[in-house]
């Protein structure tokens, strides 16, 4: 894991995992608690289903700069 304080370093040369072992665990530990969350969620609602967006939706992303290539 990289920890970086955006704050104080916002081209991110200072990498502080090594410095603040206690925080990148504090972090782990929630990113697990929400981990497991979405696999509570997926087990009550099922797989989520595969859309295909139509032409229009795919010219709106498209305009605004959400995807690129050719149409």
């Amino acid at each position: 894991m990289e920890l970086y304080d955006r704050r104080t370093d916002r081209t991110e040369p200072k990498h502080l995992a090594g410095e603040q072992p206690q925080e990148v665990e504090r972090m782990m530990a929630e990113l697990g608690k929400w981990h497991d969350g979405q696999k509570q969620i997926r087990a009550v609602l099922g797989k989520g289903a595969r859309s295909t967006p139509d032409q229009q939706t795919l010219d709106q992303l498209r305009s605004l700069g959400y995807i690129g290539g050719k149409q």
